[in-house]
């Protein structure tokens, strides 16, 4: 874990954000990684939905801190508004 700390603070050193793709069974077990600092969570829901021999398509997640929200497009994250928080 002390790794990937160090790695998290040389990239908001560089002012760079840290993207993390993960599971979401792992994050009941392993520390999620919006606790150790990443800005963006991406990953694959597929596991709680349709079996894989079914085609598609399957659940993704995107996540990101707040301070990040405002920057991301409307049409992925739904309806956009000004003035919600």
């Amino acid at each position: 874990m002390v790794f990937v700390q160090d790695l998290v603070e040389k990239t908001h050193e560089a002012k760079a954000k840290m993207v993390v793709s993960t599971d979401l069974l792992a994050c009941t077990m392993l520390t999620p990684p919006g606790e150790w600092g990443a800005d963006i969570v991406i990953g694959s829901a597929q596991r709680f939905g349709v079996p894989m021999g079914y085609g598609g398509p399957h659940a993704a997640f995107l996540a990101c801190a707040n301070e990040n929200k405002r920057l991301m497009p409307g049409r992925i994250i739904g309806q956009s508004c000004p003035y919600c928080t």
